[in-house]
């Protein structure tokens, strides 16, 4: 099948494989600040694989032929066939960048160590751009609902807003003391911020930050789930925390295998991206009532390594530590449908390789290019 994109055809597979199945050639050592999974989780891990490396060798004695795993509870079953790999994307002309927003327009905002630039849906180089930003400036995110565009400091947690047509600052306010920010997401007009102390909160632009009564740890990614009116966040232990009324609940410990990292909310749901348990796979669907994580995938020895996510509207993303690989996911059945190498390259800094997506538009940091991905029918964004 010939998907078109842009100017050119690309021919892709129409194929799916289950999730997580998609394996590498090649795996490169991407350097860089990772938070490592538990020492007790590496050594589980071990344990299961020598195990599971006896079981294979008993099993193919006596049985004659390759043994195969079964695949866990919840697996999508779907065809063997390796997911297509478009080819790699057009580089913008923009500079070294460290964050990315993408407005429901298409708009895409990009942010550098010492400029803000806005680039119209298609476009290859900026429409505006500013310098006025706050120190050590590292995460941008977008309102489309009051028209703002958020940038966060790190040297001062200064917290600025901008609007998004002219880039003009309206608004400047900080965090009090020595705070870091993780990630910021907006809701209903809302800005919250992951820090290392807990999830801050500003109602309006111009209010004071606030931190948020419930928990009072680290908190590592944040995100908003606005058909549910609330705002999902991981803290540094892999605890899931639920945001609603002002108030951060603790939700209790899934029996699912998988620690997650991050939360991707989708059009067609929520999925947890993160450290498999033993030989589990590295993703989970998320109910969206409860909370409570399923994974989905066969099962793979390499999963306590961990990985990378990033949300789409009708897919997610997923890289595996240690992989240059970025795998498109389906965001309804989690099964991958499309790869793209050499999204991280080994020296990239940590998150390796940022994305955000939708219909039909994809974005991605690969060291400090900002790349426009192509989309296919079954990558679509």
């Amino acid at each position: 099948m010939a998907d078109r994109v842009g100017d050119e055809d690309l021919v892709v597979s129409s194929a799916t494989t289950p999730a997580g199945e998609f394996v590498e050639d090649d795996e490169l050592i991407v350097s860089g600040r990772r938070r490592h999974p538990p020492a007790w989780l590496i050594v589980a891990g071990v344990g299961v694989l020598v195990g599971a490396m006896v079981a294979v060798a008993v099993g193919t004695r006596h049985a004659g032929h390759k043994a195969a795993t079964a695949p866990l509870t919840g697996a999508v079953v779907g065809s063997s066939v390796q997911p297509s790999s478009p080819a790699g994307g057009t580089q913008l002309q923009l500079g070294p960048a460290v964050d990315l927003a993408l407005a429901e327009d298409g708009t895409l905002f990009a942010l550098g160590p010492n400029w803000l630039a806005r680039m119209g849906p298609g476009g290859f180089s900026p429409e505006q751009t500013t310098t006025a930003l706050p120190a050590g400036a590292a995460f941008v995110a977008v309102d489309s609902a009051t028209r703002r565009v958020w940038v966060v400091g790190q040297d001062t947690n200064e917290i600025d807003s901008y609007d998004p047509s002219s880039l003009a600052r309206i608004s400047q306010t900080r965090l009090a003391g020595t705070i870091e920010t993780n990630a910021l997401a907006t809701l209903d007009r809302q800005l919250f911020l992951a820090t290392t102390v807990g999830i801050f909160h500003l109602p309006t632009p111009a209010s004071v930050p606030k931190l948020l009564p419930g928990f009072s740890g680290a908190v590592q990614t944040i995100t908003a789930d606005p058909s549910r009116n609330q705002v999902l966040a991981i803290a540094d232990d892999h605890s899931l925390l639920q945001i609603r009324a002002g108030r951060v609940q603790v939700i209790p410990r899934s029996s699912g295998g998988v620690l997650p990292d991050s939360l991707e909310v989708t059009d067609s749901g929520i999925w947890a991206v993160g450290f498999g348990i033993a030989a589990g796979p590295r993703i989970a669907r998320v109910n969206p009532f409860t909370l409570a994580l399923d994974p989905v995938g066969p099962r793979d020895p390499d999963a306590p390594q961990g990985a990378n996510g990033w949300p789409g509207r009708a897919v997610f993303w997923v890289r595996h530590v240690y992989s240059a690989t970025v795998i498109c996911y389906d965001a309804r059945t989690g099964a991958s449908t499309a790869s793209y190498p050499e999204l991280a390259a080994t020296g990239d800094p940590e998150p390796h390789a940022k994305i955000v997506s939708h219909s039909g538009a994809a974005y991605a940091i690969r060291g400090q290019a900002v790349l426009r991905l192509k989309t296919t029918q079954t990558c679509p964004g």
